[in-house]
This record gives structure tokens, C-alpha cells and sequence, in this order.
């Protein structure tokens, strides 16, 4: 068997083992699927089957760099601020921010990975309903003062 890698780079580097792994638990099973259009990194929603009950979601959105090495270099540092963000900042947020399972970086940004809880149904891009746009206007008033 392979060695896991700390940070996968590929979303074929997401397995069960690598998940268990960051987890602390025995994940048996995973399906890896493309979601939003990644115009600097990848996101992937991954499901995860695992060999006992867990107080773990079924799913998560997993961020990765972006597949061309020319994006991540340029893009290291968005990539080390996300990151920060979401281990330094985002818990005292008083927006909906996912929860962060676990996250890595390297030294120089290029490779990171971020496993977030799932927030389907929601989609990348896709604008609250008129209904919902007096919410959205007071979360972007805590969002500018944790």
C-alpha cells in the first residue's frame, strides 16, 4: 500500500485511509465528486461511509489547490489566508461559517487542504432568494465585526 500523503494534491488522493486518518475514525468508504467551478483551487463533496456510527456528517466539502501548479503558486497566498481564516478566525464569526474538520498548508502555500462541513444544498454562485436578502443583510453586518 502507498504511503498517505499529509496534504493530497489530486482528488484521487482523498481515500477512505486518508480520511479516517484526519478524522480519527474508520472510514470504509468514500465517493469523491466535483462541486463549484474552481477558478483558483478545487472543491470536491466527499461522502463518507463509515464502519460504525459517528457524530461525523455524512459529507464534506473538501477544498484542495488547484489543479494547474502555475494557479497554486500564483494563488499561495489566498490559499494561506483561507486557511488562516479558517483555524484562527472563523469560530468567533457570528455568520454561518462550515465547521473545519481539519486543515494543512505547506510552508509556501502551493498545496492545502481544507475539510469543511458540507452546506448543500446550497451552490457556488447561486444568489439568495429575494426572501432571504434582509438575513443576508444583517450577517454581512457581523460578518465586518467578529
Amino acid at each position: 500500500m502507498a504511503p498517505l500523503v499529509s496534504i493530497p494534491r489530486h482528488p484521487a488522493d482523498v481515500t477512505s485511509e486518508w480520511l479516517s486518518a484526519v478524522l480519527a475514525a474508520d472510514v470504509r468508504e468514500v465517493d469523491v465528486a466535483p462541486i463549484g467551478t474552481g477558478q483558483t483551487g478545487a472543491t470536491y463533496r466527499v461522502s463518507a461511509t463509515y464502519a460504525s456510527e459517528r457524530d461525523l456528517p455524512g459529507t464534506f466539502a473538501i477544498k484542495l489547490g488547484a489543479q494547474d501548479d502555475a494557479v497554486r503558486e500564483r494563488v499561495a497566498l489566498g490559499y494561506l489566508s483561507e486557511v488562516e481564516f479558517y483555524t484562527d478566525v472563523a469560530d468567533r464569526m457570528r455568520i454561518p461559517v462550515p465547521e473545519c474538520f481539519h486543515s494543512d498548508i505547506t510552508d509556501s502555500g502551493a498545496d492545502f487542504v481544507l475539510v469543511l462541513a458540507d452546506m448543500a444544498p446550497a451552490v457556488q454562485g447561486d444568489p439568495s432568494p429575494t426572501s432571504r436578502r434582509p438575513i443576508a443583510s444583517d450577517f454581512m453586518d457581523n460578518y465586518h465585526y467578529p
